[in-house]
């Protein structure tokens, strides 16, 4: 039987279900308490720990060790610093993902060591900029920084330790159902895997299902505590979705409608008020607004500064390509901008030919490839040849960091046989990006390489943020340097 009006004790069929208090309390806690909350005090935590080791470093080693006494004041005020700046780069790095803690995945020391050192390092930075770093002891840092880590890292396991019994116990634990067709079940079931979820069971998504419809699931959610009701029914079955959402709106339960299965382009999709209504937003880019004037900011500052102190090697570039071989020692190719505009990228040479790129075919570098020159292979190695693209960067037509821009005839073969390929666009193309980063930089011959650096030419764009540009730039780029993979 489907309800329609709101559950009533005196309705026929309704069977209370008598909890124990230990149950109660298990409820209340998975209903009460979020991953954000749980994160939260992770962070609060972390950032308490870092407070209390600057005061303990001061009675350790200043008061202890070297008898100086100084007021208490300033290494308070400090240590509040440090500790917002922390545990934002500990946000920054992942560090505050729930399933770390309560799946028992490795919370990553070294991701901890290696945001602890990053924030203690932009602290000796900005007390340098302020004049203010030759107040404090070096050695008292060298303490602090000691006991934070340690300080971290204990609490961190022991709240990790504790979570994960509480998970193991009960606690937290949803009990979801999961209504729709077969097929879209079984991939949303697969796909659940997590601790911290009790899957009740599958319903269908019509009263004849043989799994049972609706009328099944409205008496189980009647007769059992159930958290949340996962549909599967995609959207353009609008109004069997329509009729699924009235019937279970009388329910204090959650429904969700799962969307992966139906495409990548509505896995971030977020509704939206425009004007008097409400849309599904499918499509949008965290290059909004301040945003780009904060990725151009960065861009001019960086390229400008970079072409000044660089000049002298860009001299002695040119002179090497002369000497090795006859020809221009800059060259220039056509690519796709920003919006699919065609720009034009300049190149130190690094090969006999001058291709532009709009042919109807065009041989990528290849290992040992006889067209590039002795001085070019170093080039390319190293990526020197890209230099000059920081005059694309000034100038705007590219930005340091986006997808790498590829030839006309490479953009317009890829664009036809690969997926999304052409959101790429939405962003300037990059100098660097985060596909060469992550080791998906040189030639592209095959279809499957390319689909991989696409996937994340496309999860930078959905994800930017000025730190990662900043990641790339300064840390990630050089690693992938010094690697020298797939670079002919």
């Amino acid at each position: 039987m489907v309800l329609a009006g709101l559950p009533s004790r005196n309705l026929p069929g309704y069977r209370g279900v008598k909890l124990s208090a230990g149950q109660k309390w298990r409820r209340t806690l998975a209903k009460s308490i979020t991953p954000k909350m749980i994160s939260d005090l992770f962070a609060f935590s972390d950032a308490a720990v870092i407070l209390i080791a600057s005061v303990l470093a001061k009675y350790i080693y200043l008061d202890l060790y070297l008898g100086a006494f100084p007021a208490l004041g300033e290494y308070l005020t400090i240590g509040i610093v440090q500790a917002v700046l922390a545990v934002i780069l500990f946000k920054r790095r992942g560090l505050y993902e729930v399933d770390i803690f309560r799946e028992g995945i490795p919370f990553g020391i070294r991701s901890v060591f290696v945001a602890l050192f990053l924030s203690f390092v932009l602290l000796i930075a900005f007390g340098y900029l302020l004049h203010v770093a030759q107040v404090y002891s070096r050695g008292w840092i060298v303490v602090w920084g000691g006991l934070s880590l340690i300080g971290v890292v204990g609490v961190r396991a022991t709240g990790a330790g504790i979570l994960r019994a509480l998970v193991r116990r009960g606690y937290f634990n949803r009990r979801i159902a999961v209504l729709g067709s077969k097929q879209n079940c079984r991939s949303f079931v697969e796909s659940l895997g997590v601790i911290g979820f009790e899957n009740i069971g599958v319903f269908g998504d019509s009263d004849d299902d043989e799994k049972g419809g609706l009328s099944d699931l409205m008496d189980h959610c009647l007769s059992n505590p159930v958290d949340t009701i996962v549909v599967t029914t995609p959207p353009s079955e609008h109004n069997k979705v329509a009729r699924i959402i009235s019937e279970f709106a009388p329910l204090a339960t959650h429904v969700c409608l799962h969307t992966d299965f139906i495409g990548r382009h509505l896995q971030r999709a977020a509704i939206r008020r425009l004007g008097d209504t409400n849309v599904i937003e499918i499509q949008n880019s965290a290059l909004v607004g301040w945003n780009v004037w904060l990725k151009r900011g960065i861009d001019i500052c960086i390229s400008a500064l970079a072409l000044l102190a660089l000049a002298p090697l860009f001299g002695c570039i040119a002179l090497a390509i002369k000497l090795d071989n006859a020809g221009p020692v800059f060259f220039r190719q056509r690519r796709h901008g920003l919006n699919h505009r065609i720009i034009s990228v300049a190149k130190f040479r690094s090969m006999t030919v001058l291709e532009d790129g709009t042919a109807t075919s065009l041989k990528q570098a290849t290992k040992n490839d006889a067209r590039v020159t002795r001085v070019g292979r170093f080039l390319r190695k190293t990526s020197l040849d890209e230099l000059p693209q920081l005059f694309n960067v000034l100038v705007g037509d590219m930005s340091l960091v986006g997808p790498r821009p590829h030839a006309l005839v490479h953009n317009n073969e890829y664009g036809r046989i690969i997926e999304h390929y052409a959101n790429r666009h939405k962003v300037r193309p990059g100098l660097t990006g985060w596909a060469q980063v992550n080791g998906w930089r040189g030639e592209t011959a095959d279809p499957e390489r390319m689909k991989k650096r696409v996937d994340f030419d496309l999860e930078y764009i959905d994800t930017w943020s000025a730190w990662l540009d900043l990641k790339i730039i300064f840390w990630l780029t050089g690693n992938a340097l010094l690697k020298g993979e797939n670079a002919y």
